[in-house]
C-alpha cells in the first residue's frame, strides 16, 4: 500500500498502488502538505518503443528537445573507451530520433577542451548547444555551438571571464523568438564559496547584448530557466542560508531581465528546486528534491505556489531510494508528471525513472517505473506540443560493473536511452468547478 502522511501529525491515508493502473479515488479536500512514502518499484512501466544507442564507452544524453517534425533531438557527450587505452577526450554527441523512435543519425564533434552540455535549445532553424569547458589551468568557460537541422556545427562562440569560473546552468529562447537567455554562475576562483547568479541576453549569432547580475554577496546556484507566457522569465535553484544551509530558490525578472522578485524556501536540511512550470494562472508548479535535517533519505519535493509565491500545496516524495526531481510536464487538463531519479541506498536497488502523476490539487493518480539494463538514469521528459507524444530521455547501464570497477571503466558500460511513451488516459478533474447553467444553453 502506499500512504500519505500529513506534516507534523503521523496519521498516514492508504492509497492503492498498483503501478500503470489508475491510483485510489482523488479527494478534492486540499491537503497543504504530505509527506507521501512509495512503495518499491515495479518496473516496467508502458512504452511504444524503446532506442538505446552508443559506441564502446560512455554515451549520454543531457537535454533533449522537440522539432517540428514530431521527432526529437538529443545532445549530451561521448566519452571513448578501451581496456587497452583508457578512456579519451570527451566529445559532443547529438542524436535525432523521428516521431516514431527511428535514429536518424548519430553525430560526435570534437571540441578543444569539452566537458560536458549543459543545456541546449532550437532557435528557429538552429540548434543551439551550451557547453561547459575547461582548459589546462583548470579555468572554467562556456562554449555556444550552433548546430543546423544535420547536426553540422556551423558557428561558434566562447564566454570568458579573466576572474572568475563560468558554470553554464540553462539556456531558453525569449518570447521574441530571436534571442536568447542563458543562465550562468560566475565562482571566485580564490574563493569557491563566492558565487554569484548571472544571465546574458544573446542574439541569434551569439553576441552578448546585456548582462545582469542577482543578489551579489549572495550564493547563489541557478539550475533552470523558463519563459513565462507573458515574456517573464522565471529561473529555479538553490541560495545560501545562515550555517551553511541550503534553500531552494525561486527567481522572476521581466523579459528585459529587471529583478521582479525573489524568494528562497527552507526545507528540511538542504533544499534545491530544479523545474518551474506555469500554472496558468500567474502561479507557478516547480519541484526539486529536500534533504531532511536529521540527514536521512533524500525526497523529490514538488510545491505549487500563487501568484505571490505563497505555497497552496507541498509534496515531498520518499521510499526505499534517494528520489529527486529531474523534470516536469504540465498536460492541457492540467495534470502533473514528475519525472524522478531513483538511487539505490544501503539495502540495495537499482537506479531507474519514475514518473508521478499528480492532480492539479496534488493527488497521486498514477505512478509508473522503469528501467532500462542494470541501471538508468533519467534527465528529461517532454510532450510534444503538436503530436502530444511524450519522450523520456537518459542513460542505461547495459554492461556489467561490479562494485569494485574502477569509476572510468563503470561509466563506459552506460549508453544513451531514449524511450516514447503511450498518450496519458483521459482524465476529467472531479475538483474542477462546473460550468455554471443557464435555461437559454
Amino acid at each position: 500500500m502506499l500512504s500519505i502522511c500529513l506534516l507534523g501529525t503521523g496519521i498516514s491515508y492508504p492509497l492503492a498502488a498498483a503501478p500503470t493502473e489508475k491510483l485510489s479515488a482523488q479527494s478534492c479536500t486540499l491537503i497543504e502538505d504530505a509527506i507521501i512514502p512509495l512503495k518499491p518499484p515495479n518496473f516496467g512501466g508502458p512504452v511504444e518503443w524503446r532506442r538505446v544507442l552508443g559506441l564502446e564507452g560512455l554515451d549520454r544524453v543531457s537535454d533533449m528537445m522537440a522539432l517540428a517534425d514530431g521527432g526529437v533531438i538529443g545532445v549530451g557527450e561521448t566519452i571513448p573507451f578501451s581496456r587497452t587505452d583508457g578512456a579519451k577526450p570527451p566529445k559532443l554527441y547529438v542524436v535525432r530520433l523521428d516521431k516514431a523512435g527511428k535514429a536518424l543519425f548519430e553525430k560526435r564533434h570534437d571540441i578543444k577542451n569539452f566537458v560536458d552540455v549543459a543545456a541546449a535549445v532550437v532557435l528557429k532553424d538552429k540548434v543551439v548547444v551550451v557547453s561547459q569547458i575547461k582548459d589546462d589551468k583548470a579555468v572554467s568557460s562556456i562554449q555556444l555551438d550552433f548546430l543546423d537541422g544535420g547536426a553540422a556545427i556551423k558557428s561558434s562562440n566562447k564566454f570568458f571571464d579573466p576572474k572568475k569560473d563560468m558554470i553554464a546552468a540553462d539556456v531558453i529562447v525569449n518570447s521574441d523568438a530571436a534571442t536568447l537567455t542563458l543562465a550562468v554562475m560566475l565562482v571566485d576562483r580564490k574563493n569557491r564559496d563566492d558565487s554569484t547568479t548571472v544571465l546574458y541576453r544573446i542574439d541569434a549569432s551569439g553576441k552578448i547584448l546585456s548582462k545582469r547580475d542577482y543578489l551579489p554577496g549572495v550564493s547563489t546556484k541557478l539550475v533552470q530557466l523558463q519563459r513565462l507566457p507573458g515574456g517573464q522569465i522565471v529561473g529555479v535553484g538553490r541560495i545560501g542560508l545562515e550555517n551553511k544551509r541550503q534553500a531552494g530558490w525561486v527567481l522572476r525578472v521581466s523579459s528585459q531581465g529587471d529583478l521582479i522578485s525573489q524568494r528562497p524556501y527552507a526545507r528540511g536540511g538542504q533544499a534545491q528546486l530544479s523545474r518551474a512550470l506555469d500554472d496558468g494562472q500567474g502561479g507557478l508548479y516547480v519541484a526539486g528534491e529536500s534533504i531532511p535535517a536529521d540527514g536521512t533519505y533524500r525526497a523529490a519535493w514538488v510545491m505549487h505556489l500563487d501568484a505571490s509565491g505563497t505555497p497552496v500545496w507541498q509534496r515531498f516524495i520518499t521510499g526505499k531510494y534517494r528520489y529527486a526531481a529531474v523534470d516536469m510536464i504540465r498536460a492541457q487538463d492540467g495534470r502533473l508528471q514528475l519525472l524522478m531519479a531513483g538511487r539505490p541506498v544501503d539495502d540495495g536497488g537499482r537506479e531507474h525513472a519514475r514518473i508521478i502523476t499528480l492532480s492539479p490539487s496534488g493527488d497521486i493518480l498514477q505512478d509508473d517505473a522503469y528501467l532500462e539494463g542494470t541501471n538508468a538514469v533519467p534527465v528529461r521528459l517532454l510532450e510534444h506540443s503538436v503530436t502530444k507524444k511524450r519522450f523520456l530521455a537518459g542513460t542505461a547501464q547495459t554492461g556489467f560493473a561490479g562494485p569494485s570497477t574502477p569509476e572510468n571503466e563503470r561509466m563506459a558500460t552506460y549508453d544513451a536511452w531514449l524511450t516514447g511513451l503511450p498518450p496519458l488516459p483521459i482524465y476529467v478533474d472531479p475538483c474542477k468547478p462546473a460550468r455554471t447553467e443557464s435555461l437559454d444553453d
